[in-house]
């Protein structure tokens, strides 16, 4: 059971379910309710969760209550790929189905929250106001540095032009000139390698160097479940040479195979590298 902190001493409560897959409740409060409240609370939403706030002590595990989830009632997700756009819902046994727009609406995206993301999200769910993070999942997303205040995610930018650090959380959350870039790893790069590999020491680069975080992560099977390739998505404050470079070497370091590639910009501009075969 874990305690979110979000500021002027409220507080709200998730659980880690199956795998990455987390729960978070409909709790808002500066009172630590008992644990046999909070799960039985309605649950705002599933979604999968890196761990690192808690590893890293900005939330506090407060006890352990025990677990009847079926695997079999974990929510579908959806993915999105960035280069194609083509569709397909996520199991949580990790296989996947082509799916159309239709059968996507009202899913959660794939994608590997961040504790400072998801504070954000509840932060914004009980101020009644959108939630950024999810607004940049969506296709047709207009950065933020693009757009002409005022606007709706008006209190992002008041936070970040005051350097309001400490309501962020100690994760990298970046402004709306940065830029994502993915990762495409080729080869046989199973999830639970991908995340010791590559994902938790590339963050820990990134983070050190002040440059962005890895935000997510996903694997491509073909229909006999062998995997093609593993997506690795990172956000970055700034897309330049130097972090393109930095991107690269870092990533050729921990063992990226040859053959592999960033996905770069708007445009979806390839760049590859990778040393290993």
């Amino acid at each position: 059971m874990l305690e979110i902190p979000l500021g002027d001493g409220f507080f709200a409560y998730g659980r880690t379910l199956i795998g990455a897959f987390s729960a978070f409740y409909d709790i808002h409060t500066t009172e630590r309710p008992p644990l046999e409240a909070i799960v039985s609370a309605d649950v705002l939403f599933t979604i999968l969760f890196n761990g690192r706030a808690v590893i890293d002590g900005t939330w506090e595990v407060i006890g352990y209550q025990p677990l009847d989830v079926d695997p079999k009632s974990l929510p579908v997700l959806y993915k999105r790929d960035i280069l194609n756009g083509e569709l397909s819902l996520y199991y949580p046994n990790s296989t996947e189905t082509p799916a159309t727009e239709n059968d996507i609406e009202g899913l959660e995206l794939a994608a590997v929250w961040s504790g400072g993301h998801i504070g954000d999200r509840l932060r914004d769910h009980y101020a009644g106001r959108p939630c950024l993070w999810l607004a940049t999942r969506q296709p047709g997303f207009v950065p933020l540095d693009q757009r002409q205040r005022p606007h709706e995610f008006e209190h992002y930018m008041d936070r970040w032009d005051d350097d309001d650090t400490e309501s962020l959380g100690t994760e990298t959350d970046l402004p709306g000139d940065s830029g994502l870039i993915v990762a495409r790893l080729k080869g046989s790069i199973r999830p639970s390698e991908r995340a010791d590999q590559f994902e938790d020491p590339l963050n820990e680069r990134l983070q050190a160097a002040g440059i962005g975080e890895v935000t997510g992560g996903g694997t491509e099977q073909d229909a006999s479940g062998k995997i093609l390739f593993s997506d690795i998505e990172i956000v970055v404050a700034t897309i330049d040479e130097s972090t393109i470079k930095t991107l690269t070497t870092v990533l050729e370091e921990l063992g990226a195979p040859d053959g592999s590639y960033l996905v770069v910009g708007d445009d979806a501009r390839e760049i590859k590298f990778g040393k290993l075969e």
